[in-house]
C-alpha cells in the first residue's frame, strides 16, 4: 500500500516536472536480484519460479537506485499475478552498447 501511494505522488511529480532523480553508480544486475529477493515469497506460493539470467558483465550505471527499484519490484508483481501457477517467470539482462545514428540495424 507504502509503495502504490508512493507512486501515485511521484506520477504527479513527475507530470508537474518536479520529479527529482538522485544518480549514482549501480550495479543493475544487483538491483533485478534484489527486487526479485523481495518477491520469491509471493511467488513461491503460486508455484512460480523466479529466474534471474545476466550472460555478461553489465558496468555500473549511474541511475536513480529508489526509482528503478520501483519499476523492477512493479513489473515483477505484475508477471507474478498475471502468470498461471506452476509456471517461470525469467528475467534476462543484457548490456547493448549506446546506438549511434548512423545504426540502423539495431532495435
Amino acid at each position: 500500500m507504502v509503495l502504490m501511494v508512493s507512486n501515485i505522488l511521484d506520477y504527479g511529480k513527475m507530470h508537474n516536472g518536479n520529479l527529482k532523480m538522485v544518480y549514482q553508480p549501480e550495479d543493475p544486475f544487483s538491483l533485478v536480484k534484489n527486487a526479485v529477493n523481495l518477491h520469491a515469497s509471493k511467488a513461491k506460493l503460486k508455484g512460480i519460479q523466479l529466474i534471474t539470467y545476466c550472460k555478461e558483465k553489465i558496468p555500473n550505471l549511474m541511475l536513480d537506485q529508489c526509482k528503478l527499484t520501483q519499476i523492477i519490484v512493479n513489473l515483477i508483481s505484475n508477471a507474478i499475478k498475471f502468470t498461471p501457477s506452476m509456471k517461470k517467470i525469467t528475467i534476462k539482462i543484457k548490456w547493448l552498447p549506446a546506438k549511434d545514428k548512423d545504426d540502423e540495424d539495431r532495435p
